[in-house]
Formats: structure tokens, sequence, C-alpha cells
């Protein structure tokens, strides 16, 4: 288990319940979105780059202190993020596990690197220095 100085004793979160706080996160983020999207016909390139901003705001603050390190998905299975220290994430520290998940699913190899740690660490916590753990 990764602590610093035994602080961190909670097991890493399963893959999946991951999972399905991932799933349920995509609900709660792309089905208001996909209604506005479907409703005001924007152009393609502004349907990007605000879906990006809105995931990026989205993940970020829920990951940091504002947000309990918890997103809507993780509250829901009862996992958060925290550094491998076991503090939670900054603000700077969030974001980088932001891009860290957004290079992370441009690769197949960098979804399956959580399937392979031992921590259950996909790209972007090992980036961000980061452990999803069950509470």
């Amino acid at each position: 288990m990764i602590a610093a100085a035994g602080a961190l004793k909670t097991p890493p979160a399963s893959i999946a319940s991951r999972y399905r706080a991932w799933l349920a996160d995509g609900t709660v983020f792309l089905v208001p979105f996909a209604i506005i999207v479907f409703n005001t016909d924007p152009d393609p390139l502004v349907t990007v780059l605000s879906s990006q901003l809105l995931a990026l705001l989205y993940f970020v603050i829920f990951w940091s202190p504002l947000g309990g390190g918890k997103t809507v998905g993780m509250r829901i299975y009862h996992l958060r993020v925290v550094g491998t220290d076991g503090r939670p994430l900054s603000l700077p520290r969030a974001f980088l596990r932001y891009v860290g998940l957004f290079l992370m699913q441009l690769s197949l190899v960098g979804v399956l690197s959580v399937l392979l740690d031992d921590q259950r660490r996909g790209w972007h916590d090992i980036l961000a220095d980061s452990l999803v753990i069950a509470e």
C-alpha cells in the first residue's frame, strides 16, 4: 500500500467500482450536455471545445478539495481520489490528473494500464501521484 508514514491504509478501489463511477459521471455530464447540443445545433468545433472545457471543470473541481475528492459517480460508489500520501489533491494536481486522463483515453494501452498496476492506477493517477480509494 502506498503511504507516507503509514498514513494511507485504505484499499484501492476495485476496477469494477471505478468503471461504474465513470459510467455514472458520464451520464451526469453527458445527458444535460446532449440536450443542450441537440436543441441548439452549435458549430461542431464549439461543441467539442465546450464539452472539453466543461469536462475539465467538472473533474478538476470535484477531484480537488473543493469537491471533496469525489465526483458524483464516486459519491454513489463510495470512492475518493487522494494523493498517494492520503491527502486531497490540490487544484494543480487535479488538473494534471485530468490532462493524464485525456491523454490516456487516446490510447488503449493507457486505458489498460489500470489493469496492470497493483494499486489500480492509470497513467493519469501516476502522472498526478494519485490513487482512487474505496471508502
